[in-house]
């Protein structure tokens, strides 16, 4: 899957911007994640293991966003309820 759409710059382009909050998201707790390893390195090694596994999680989670797509995601049309009955 995640080939798939390294091969393609639109399924890329097509994450960015229908997944654009979940990413900002993401990248926000990243960084919060981040400053906050200086507080555990006081506290011992399962808060430490556990800030390396949750910071794992939070790449895995951006790396997939930005990289997986649906096999063929179906494109959808914003005015397919609107009813053209007369021109402009």
């Amino acid at each position: 899957m995640y080939v798939g759409t390294f091969s393609s710059w639109q399924r890329v382009l097509f994450n960015l911007m229908h997944k654009v909050g979940d990413i900002y998201d993401a990248v926000f707790f990243v960084i919060k994640h981040h400053t906050e390893h200086d507080k555990l390195t006081t506290r011992g090694s399962k808060s430490l293991n556990l800030w390396w596994y949750k910071l794992g999680s939070y790449y895995g989670i951006i790396f997939k966003l930005f990289f997986y797509t649906e096999s063929e995601p179906d494109p959808q049309d914003p005015a397919k309820h609107l009813k053209w009955e007369s021109g402009f």
